[in-house]
């Protein structure tokens, strides 16, 4: 495998990144490069906690067969 761009964070059903910097992620075998990650702002991981702690709420109650429905579809 070889390097084809960077990956962002997922929020909220978004693709983002706010980030200064960025952190390589090699193949621990090859020491190929792999992918970049965003070097999450403190900004970006408050939301991130806060978009998580709205999907425990919508999904805590969600029956495990229709939790299963979804991630299959």
């Amino acid at each position: 495998m070889w390097y084809s761009g960077p990956t962002l964070n997922l929020v909220g059903g978004e693709w983002t990144a706010e980030a200064d910097s960025w952190i390589d992620v090699n193949d621990p075998s090859t020491q190929r490069l792999l992918t970049r990650v965003p070097s999450t702002s403190q900004k970006e991981m408050t939301r991130v906690v806060d978009k998580a702690q709205d999907a425990f709420l919508e999904w805590r109650d969600v029956s495990v067969l229709r939790r299963q429905a979804v991630m299959l579809q």
